[in-house]
């Protein structure tokens, strides 16, 4: 072998061992003001050759997060072994979202440059090209690619310097093992999020830490982890006729790493199967992690010996003298099972239930137990014995009902004898069935916040009545509720007030001449007590207090009716003190005497009522995942403006979500190497253009609904991954909506439904238009 042969197998050997090839340029990078244009190569080599612990191959399978990086110098750091991620590392490192992380770079000091590659996509194996430029000033460079799926684990390059003794590297070539953010506690692949409170710094994973047999990469019988993927950074215009002696030195094969089969310990032995003559226990284990790749195979699972030999007629031997007989050593499975003995087992049975309700009320039915075999009987044991009860009950005759049609009414009676003689002939005997309700269910809530209002409760019928049965009771049961009066926003004229009230005689005259002289029972009107009077609707110049009372019974075949609910007082009387605006103009003009204010005060007041809203819902779901979606929230109108109030204000608000660009739209400084083509071939891709088919994403979930009650809307939506080309199939819609909560709203919340419905679907119809013009557009 010649010099410069040895040389590079040294230096093979050597950067074999550490991991990493580097190969030196010949080009100056100190004082440099030119950019160098590198291209980074991202090899994954999760396999499940290379790791088979819990290797994910069913929603989601292996996959690798699209690649970020940056190019910066010493005053900036994307992340570092033992400091704490910033936020937008951890939301990469977590959801692989890279919106934040983008943003993080592009605000701080020392960036030069940031590059993108997309996403590995249902396999850990695969390969990603990106390029990037860099100058001497901000000769570092850094990147992560997320492991899906993962709890917060990542691969990544960490401030890897380009300019190494005063020269450019031509190739740097390095394999890259797991690393933890340290922001969720999960130890598995498919861990559910755990958040790690407070944060660890970032460490990286190896085959014995965390040592938790539960962690995916947890190899104890392995000193170093394989590699899970290789980067590879090269300059443009570099030197690489070194490169191919030195790469097939370096090269070696794939490694396969075997799982030995481990098994739990033994359990405890079961309970001889005999008291006596010879009986068998056994023991188990469990397999806790199979064989893979040719590992070990798993041993026994199972163990049995023998016990209780002693002949079950053999008298009583002293424990004392058993002492000193040397006891039996254990046998193995296999000695047990070269001498097998037939043991006979005996039938048993569960203890009987209890018994069942009688098949019949009267007449004479029959109540039944049973019990369950728990062992069956093996090799001559003993029979099951019954397993089944019946017993009778209920032996009382039941009484006899006979229809009787209405024909037979006119008809004379029968006379005693004839009857006699009916009786002597069998009658088959008709059981009536009185009829059974539910409990009854939960109040509703009350239709009215004041006022009085109305809650309801119900029941069912669980039982029909049948053959001459006690019918069914009231199904239904309603109360009053909020009896305390409103706040008073009507005019009241003091007319009014002056009426006297009806008096008791004219009542009771009407209630005379309404009653009936049927032989029906009149239900008098019931009342409950008067509720206090509310507060005064004004402070001065004379208002108004009520009280009420409720109907507790409704009159019902001609009772008396109710008397009056509502009881109203004057209150406040004294006069307000005038506040009156004066102008310039009027202080020549002599004040008005206080005879007319006072007439001004007498005339009915109009109290102004503002209008009144909800509070905002909660924001629903984004109506796309990336490139720029809207998020909705609502809130609905509580009290109308009533006399000049203040009108409501707007009731829906957007907010933009979702900002970040879209990977499979745009790849950022993504330069993939174009083959290339012989003239003939370049003639034909001209002729026949590659036609592209528009792919969309899947449904989002459906947003919130609009509306509580009374009918609202929900909407879900998808986006384009794929636009058609040259005459590629269509985008189909990328809006849905459906309505929902159609059941109606108590009065107080039912205001003007049909409207702003009509309203929300013009809104959703109009969007939906626009979408499609934009498709037609591009």
């Amino acid at each position: 072998m010649t010099g410069t042969g040895v040389f590079l197998a040294c230096l093979a050997a050597l950067l074999s061992a550490a991991g990493a090839n580097v190969l030196l340029s010949e080009v100056p990078c100190k004082g440099d003001t030119a950019k160098q244009k590198y291209t980074l190569v991202f090899e994954g080599l999760w396999s499940e050759k290379r790791f088979p612990k819990q290797y994910p191959i069913y929603r989601p399978k292996a996959s690798w997060s699209s690649l970020v990086g940056v190019t910066h110098n010493e005053e900036y750091t994307l992340w570092h072994k033992g400091e704490t991620a910033s936020e937008g590392v951890k939301l990469f490192a977590e959801k692989a979202g890279a919106y934040q992380l983008f943003s993080d770079i592009a605000n701080s000091k020392g960036t030069s440059g940031k590059f993108f590659a997309d996403e590995i996509k249902k396999s850990g194996v695969g390969e990603r090209k990106t390029d990037f430029a860099i100058d001497a000033d901000h000769s570092k460079v850094s990147f992560m690619v997320k492991i899906v799926p993962s709890p917060d684990w990542f691969v990544g390059l960490d401030s890897k310097d380009l300019c190494q003794n005063g020269k450019w590297i031509d190739q740097f070539s390095t394999s890259l093992g797991p690393w933890d953010a340290g922001t969720d506690k999960g130890f598995t692949f498919t861990s559910p999020n755990w958040a790690t409170v407070p944060q660890e710094p970032v460490f990286q994973i190896s085959a014995q830490f965390p040592n938790h047999p539960a962690n995916s990469f947890y190899y104890p019988s392995l000193r170093k982890l394989p590699a899970l993927a290789r980067v590879t950074l090269t300059r443009d215009g570099a030197d690489l006729s070194k490169l191919d002696e030195l790469a097939e030195l370096v090269e070696e094969a794939e490694e396969v790493v075997s799982l030995d089969c481990d098994v739990s310990n033994w359990s405890g032995f079961s309970r001889c199967t005999r008291q006596c003559g010879g009986g068998i226990k056994a023991r188990s284990r469990y397999v806790t992690q199979k064989p893979l790749n040719g590992g070990k195979t798993c041993p026994e699972l199972a163990e049995i010996v023998r016990c209780n030999e002693d002949p079950c007629d053999a008298p009583k031997t002293d424990k004392n003298n058993d002492l000193s007989k040397p006891k039996e050593p254990v046998k193995t499975v296999e000695e047990v099972k070269e001498k097998p003995e037939v043991v006979a087992l005996d039938c048993e049975v569960s203890k009987w239930s209890a018994f069942s309700k009688c098949s019949s009320r009267c007449g004479g039915g029959s109540m039944v137990r049973s019990r369950n075999i728990t062992q069956k009987p093996s090799n001559g044991g003993k029979p099951c014995p019954q397993l089944s009860e019946k017993k009778q009950c209920n032996l009382e005759p039941c009484p006899v009902t006979k229809e009787i049609p209405d024909n037979d009414l006119s008809k004379p009676e029968t006379p005693a004898k004839i009857v006699e003689k009916e009786q002597d002939e069998p009658v088959p005997e008709v059981v009536a069935t009185d009829c059974k309700v539910s409990d009854w269910s939960g109040f509703s809530k009350c239709n009215r916040r004041c006022g009085g209002g109305v809650m309801d409760r119900s029941r069912t019928v669980t039982q029909k009545p049948s053959n001459g049965g006690k019918p069914c009771p009231q199904l239904h049961e309603r109360k009053e509720c909020n009896v305390e009066p409103c706040p008073v926003t009507e005019t009241i004229n003091t007319n009014d007030l002056s009426k006297p009230e009806t008096s008791t005689k004219t009542v009771e005259k009407e209630q005379e001449e309404t009653t009936t002289a049927a032989k029906v029972v009149a239900s008098d009107c019931k009342v409950s007590d008067w509720s206090s009077f509310s507060k005064c609707n004004r402070r001065c110049g004379g208002g108004v207090m009520v009280r009420s009372r409720t109907v507790t019974q409704k009159p019902s075949n001609g009772g008396k009716p109710c008397p009056q609910l509502y009881e109203r007082k004057q209150c406040n009387v004294e006069p307000c003190p005038v506040t009156k605006a004066v102008s310039e103009n009027d202080l020549s003009k002599p004040v008005t005497p206080a005879k007319p204010v006072e007439k001004e005060q007498d005339k009915p007041e109009v109290v102004a009522s503002d209008c009144k809203v909800s509070d905002w819902s909660r924001f629903g779901r984004c109506n796309r995942r990336c490139g720029g979606g809207i998020m909705v929230r609502a809130r609905t109108i509580t009290q109308k403006p009533l006399n000049g109030g203040k009108p409501c204000p707007h009731l829906y608000e957007r907010k933009r979500c979702n900002v970040e660009p879209c990977p499979v739209r745009k790849a950022i400084n993504v330069v993939p190497p174009k083959p290339q083509q012989s003239a003939e071939g370049v003639g034909k891709t001209e002729q026949d253009p590659k036609v592209l088919h528009c792919e969309v994403s899947n449904w989002s979930g459906f947003s919130r609904c609009s509306r509580r009650c009374g009918g609202g809307l929900m909407v879900r939506s998808r986006y384009i991954r794929q636009k058609p080309v040259n005459g590629g199939t269509p985008c189909p819609r990328l809006t849905q909506i459906r309505r929902c909560n159609l059941n109606p709203c108590p009065a107080q919340l039912a205001i003007s439904s049909d409207d702003r419905l009509q309203r929300l679907l013009a809104r959703f119809r109009l969007y939906g238009r626009r979408q499609q013009a934009q498709q037609v557009q591009q």
